[in-house]
């Protein structure tokens, strides 16, 4: 069995990396959100955080983690629709599909909450900037200040649902045992003693942003119930967009 475990090459993932890396117990495989649950389904690893819009798609048996992931209540930063118009007079939306709960989330916002009929296409970095994006991960600030407007869209879901959203969560192979699992999450639960650490060690990379704010208030690594019930619902969305697609 490996000690592979994949993750998100973002920096929302910085103090998990710091966590793992200073057990010693693991190789770390780093890839964008899109190609987490890839690497779970092939064997390529064990344990991984996955985007929650992928689950569906993993038919490897594993157990999840739902104390652990990557999410926001309110505001994330990470996560937006960028537009040089407001958002209820957009007929296109350019999707970056590195993630896929991201791509899923907008178009159920866009159909549910917002009550748009809008077409949506693939954006890659390098094309022309399009007249709205769904952007996310470190690209958000380097985009955002070419928009006149922006929505964050774990916010919007907050106000949508009054819940929290998680973005990624934790899976580990059904043939790993139940104490492995504890002491795998018994790590987790570091991290937020790290967070400082992490901190200090970037200081001065990341000149354009708050990072402790985005680390200590922005994203949430620990999830209560309302989180588990916001997957669900986030999960039941996505199997109703799906069959009227």
């Amino acid at each position: 069995m490996s000690r592979k475990v994949t993750l998100v090459s973002y920096i929302n993932t910085l103090p998990y990396l710091e966590v793992l890396r200073n057990s010693k117990q693991f190789e770390l495989d780093l890839r964008v959100p899109s190609e987490c649950a890839d690497a779970f389904k092939d064997y390529s690893s064990d344990i991984a955080l996955v985007p929650v819009g992928s689950l569906a798609d993993i038919q490897r048996p594993y157990r999840r983690i739902d104390s652990f992931g990557i999410g926001g209540d309110g505001e994330v930063r990470t996560v937006k629709l960028l537009s040089h118009k407001k958002k209820e007079e957009l007929t296109e939306i350019a999707l970056d599909i590195q993630s896929a709960t991201s791509v899923q989330l907008v178009r159920i916002l866009a159909d549910r909450y917002w009550g748009l009929v809008v077409s949506f296409t693939s954006y890659n970095v390098g094309d022309n900037l399009p007249e709205a994006v769904l952007a996310i991960g470190d690209k958000v600030f380097e985009l955002e200040s070419h928009y006149e407007f922006s929505y964050d869209m774990s916010q919007e879901w907050k106000n949508w649902l009054d819940l929290p959203f998680a973005f990624a969560v934790w899976i580990i192979s059904d043939e790993y045992t139940t104490k492995e699992e504890d002491e795998f999450r018994k790590l987790l639960e570091k991290v937020p003693d790290v967070i400082d650490a992490v901190i200090e060690k970037q200081n001065g990379k990341y000149e354009n942003y708050d990072l402790e704010s985005y680390l200590k208030k922005n994203i949430k690594y620990s999830f209560g119930p309302d989180y588990k019930k916001a997957i669900e619902l986030f999960l039941q969305y996505q199997l109703s967009l799906a069959e009227r697609l």
